[in-house]
């Protein structure tokens, strides 16, 4: 019996391990608006400061977790479906 390492297991490719957090939205969209804030920041606090940190903190708080071998969607060890596919593949879970 194998021993694994690692918290999940993906959909696709079958890879057991830690998975890799994608964020929502991008990277341009999130500078574009701090320097927009900046730009604006003797107009209106609202511009400056809200909007910017608004959407950092949405890119953060809707990340998925994606396999880092193929990006394709995981799923838990622990589910009862991976559980089912690790026992009939001779796996030992820990």
């Amino acid at each position: 019996m194998c021993e694994l390492q690692g918290n999940v297991i993906c959909n696709d490719c079958r890879n057991v391990g830690i998975p890799h957090n994608m964020l929502s939205g991008t990277l341009r969209i999130e500078l574009l608006l701090y320097c927009i804030g900046i730009i604006f920041s003797g107009l209106t606090f609202f511009l400056s400061i809200l909007i910017p940190m608004g959407y950092s903190v949405y890119r953060r708080n809707t990340s998925k977790k994606i396999c880092k071998e193929c990006a394709g969607n995981v799923m838990s060890i622990h589910t009862t479906r991976s559980k089912k596919f690790f026992q009939e593949m001779g796996f030992n879970l820990i």
